[in-house]
Order: structure tokens, then C-alpha cells, then sequence
């Protein structure tokens, strides 16, 4: 009791000590430089959020003497897009969605083209974890660009790697693919160590799903070795999961079980929620397929209850698909029949989106053959008049009068047939 205590009064002391030396400052560009460095350096919600009130507090104060000033605008963004994703963290999607989009006009309007492509990805990720796809595609892209043109280069490996995981939930491996190799290509120019072993490890899926296992579990094993070699705990319990569910797919369930546990202990030392998630759910998965129905049950429960918590469309669905074959393997089929209905509107909303992703696909193909083919008979028909204008002139006038002639004489004959025709029937 006594010690948490003290770790209260030295949080408390660490609070004081930021305001006060914030009330020391007399210019409100540096007062707003400090915030958003202590707020970046914070590790505890409660505290920051003090520091992002007084951000917010000093921006809008400003704004109602200068409306326009970029200094404060941009200050209140920032505010506004920290508080969005403190509200996604606890599970307020909507109130987080909100003050994304009002973070992302004022940085808009103001051309602050590099804190706008943060925004945007939030943006995109937040609508990808709430089932909205077609949003998530319109914003990541955005945040793709405007990152491009700010020339923030971690940002946009991030990027790359949200949309890879993007098209892998659509199927398409090739675009999947073609981000993930994006993104480990910017990595290696930066020379980011720590963001290779992220890198390794997604490249180990799109082979996995290519078929190369070989490549899978090599690269896997490499996304291990660096994040171990430098203490990444994030990057290794990433690689511990997928592991897991490739052990799981190739039915060597005793090493699945091992590094799903792993996965688990450092996503809950991390207090990683959404990594929980998905390592909770690889080793239900596991149960299940062992047929461990109880652990099973349990596994995906708790995976489906973060999910929840989160707002993660996709893992809930997953997770409520398996509950529902448990709950009516069991008997329960009310419970069954609720799980069902979770999963199958988020399987109607992703079936529908890679329906219309395949249509377009399908209509931009048939757009480009057309315009090949009618290019092909534009082109062949100039050749053709060409070769004729210039090399067989007195040719061609003598088959068109050949062709006229052809067509009077066959008039006259006709003329003549019914005339005979006429006289016969008078007589």
C-alpha cells in the first residue's frame, strides 16, 4: 500500500513540476513545442491528457484573438488528434472518428501536409478496425499521398503496411504483397533495424499465403532473431503469433500451443490489447482444432470480449464464428444463433466490398482491352488507306467505278424483271 502511495505522489510531483514549468514560459509557441514534446514523452494516460487539456486550452484562447493564425490552429489539431486516439484506446469509436476528422480539416486548411497524413492513417485504421473498408481504402490512400508529399518516411512504412494487411483481408495477395515489399524497401533506406523485424515478419505471411513455406518460416525465424538480437518485445510477440498460426495450419499443434503462449506473456507484459486479442484467438484456435472444446470456448471468449472492448469488427466476427459452432456443438443454440448474426453481417459487409474490388478490377481490364483493340483497328485502318492513297492510286478509283457499275447494272435489271412481271399480268 505504502508504495503505491509513493508511485502516486511521484506521478503527482512529475505533474506539478511540467506545470509548472509551463506557467514559467511566456511565449505560447514555446509553451505549445513544450506540450506536444511532454506529451509525446508521457507514458501515462491520465497525465498527458492534463497536458493535451492545456494544449487544447492555449490554442483556442489564441484562436479567439487570431483566427487564423497557423500556430494555433496546427496546436489545436495536434489536441484534438491526441484526443482521438486516447478515445479510440478505450473504445469510443465514434467520439475518436469525430475529432479525427475535425483534426484533419484544420491541418488541411493550413497545409500542414505532414501531421495530416497522420491523421489520415488514424483515420484509415480506426475505419479498417470498425468494418468500414471502403473508408479505410479512401483514407489510407489519402495519408499515402499527403506523406508522400511531406516526405515522412516512417510514416509511410506504416502506411504500406496497413494497407498490405488492407488487401490481405481482401484477397489480394499481389497488393498485399507489392506493400509489404514497399514497405521493407523504405525501411532498409532509412536503415531502420528496429522496423525490419516488423518487416520480416509480414513478408513471412504474404509467402505463407503464397505457398512458400520455406520463405515463411525463414523469414519468421529471422523476424525473431532481430527483435530478440534488440530487445523488440513488440516485434518478437508479432512473431511468436505467427508462428503459432503457422504451426496451427501445418498441424504441429504442440509448437503452435508453445509460441502462442509466448506471444501471449509479452503482449500482456506490453499491455498490448489488440495483440492479446489475436494471440488469444491463434491459441483458441488451437483448442478447437484439437478438439479441447472447454479451453477453447474460454480462449476465444476473452479474445472476443477485447474485441469488443477495441472495436475490432474483424476479430470479433472471427471469434463469434467459432463461438457460435461451440455454443450449438453444446446444445446452447439461442447463444449459437446471436454469434452467428455478429459474424455473418461482417462477412456480408467484406464480401460485398471484394465483390465490388472484383467487378472494378474486371471493368478496368475490359476498359483496357477495348481501348487496345480499338487502337489496333484505328491504327491497321490508317495503314490500310495509307498503303492505298500512296501506292496503288489508279487501283483504287478503277475498283469503285468497277463497283458503281456493278450497282447500276443491277438496278436496271431489276427494273427490267418487275416491268416484264407487269406486262405479263396485263395480258
Amino acid at each position: 500500500m505504502s508504495f503505491i502511495f509513493i508511485f502516486f505522489s511521484f506521478i503527482l510531483n512529475s505533474q506539478d513540476n511540467v506545470l509548472s514549468k509551463l506557467h514559467s514560459i511566456v511565449n505560447d509557441s514555446a509553451k505549445c513545442a513544450f506540450l506536444v514534446n511532454e506529451i509525446e514523452k508521457e507514458t501515462q494516460a491520465k497525465v498527458w491528457l492534463v497536458y493535451n487539456n492545456e494544449l487544447q486550452k492555449i490554442a483556442e484562447d489564441g484562436l479567439k484573438a487570431k483566427p487564423h493564425d497557423k500556430l494555433y490552429n496546427a496546436a489545436l489539431a495536434s489536441s484534438k488528434n491526441n484526443l482521438g486516439f486516447y478515445y479510440e484506446s478505450i473504445g469510443r469509436k465514434d467520439s475518436a472518428m469525430s475529432l479525427y476528422f475535425s483534426a484533419l480539416n484544420i491541418q488541411l486548411d493550413i497545409n500542414d501536409y505532414a501531421n495530416a497524413g497522420v491523421t489520415a492513417n488514424n483515420l484509415g485504421y480506426l475505419a479498417y478496425n470498425k468494418g468500414d473498408f471502403v473508408l479505410a481504402l479512401k483514407y489510407y490512400n489519402k495519408a499515402l499521398k499527403l506523406t508522400e508529399t511531406s516526405k515522412n518516411r516512417p510514416l509511410e512504412v506504416t502506411i504500406h503496411s496497413n494497407l498490405a494487411a488492407y488487401y490481405h483481408d481482401l484477397l489480394d495477395s499481389t497488393s498485399a504483397f507489392l506493400h509489404t515489399t514497399k514497405a521493407l524497401e523504405i525501411r532498409r533506406e532509412i536503415k531502420d533495424t528496429f522496423g525490419l523485424a516488423t518487416s520480416f515478419n509480414a513478408l513471412a505471411t504474404m509467402y505463407y499465403v503464397k505457398g512458400d513455406r520455406k520463405r515463411a518460416y525463414d523469414y519468421v525465424q529471422q523476424s525473431i532473431k532481430l527483435g530478440a538480437s534488440v530487445n523488440r518485445l513488440q516485434s518478437l510477440a508479432n512473431a511468436y503469433t505467427n508462428l503459432s498460426s503457422f504451426y496451427l495450419k501445418d498441424k504441429m499443434y504442440d509448437s503452435a500451443i508453445v509460441y502462442a503462449n509466448k506471444s501471449i506473456q509479452l503482449f500482456m507484459k506490453l499491455n498490448d490489447l489488440q495483440g492479446l486479442t489475436i494471440s488469444k484467438k491463434c491459441l483458441a484456435s488451437i483448442y478447437f482444432e484439437t478438439k479441447k472444446v472447454n479451453e477453447a470456448k474460454q480462449n476465444f471468449q476473452e479474445a472476443y470480449n477485447l474485441s469488443k472492448e477495441l472495436g475490432n469488427s474483424k476479430y470479433l466476427a472471427a471469434c463469434a464464428n467459432y463461438l457460435a459452432k461451440l455454443y450449438y456443438a453444446s446444445g446452447e443454440h439461442k447463444k449459437a444463433y446471436e454469434y452467428s448474426r455478429i459474424y455473418i453481417s461482417f462477412q456480408d459487409s467484406l464480401s460485398a466490398l471484394r465483390y465490388n474490388e472484383l467487378v472494378k478490377q474486371k471493368g478496368a481490364l475490359l476498359n483496357q482491352i477495348v481501348k487496345q483493340d480499338t487502337t489496333e483497328i484505328k491504327t491497321h485502318d490508317l495503314a490500310s488507306s495509307s498503303t492505298i492513297s500512296s501506292d496503288e492510286p489508279k487501283g483504287s478509283f478503277l475498283t469503285i467505278a468497277l463497283l458503281i457499275g456493278c450497282v447500276i447494272l443491277g438496278l436496271v435489271v431489276i427494273i427490267l424483271f418487275y416491268r416484264n412481271q407487269k406486262l405479263k399480268r396485263s395480258t
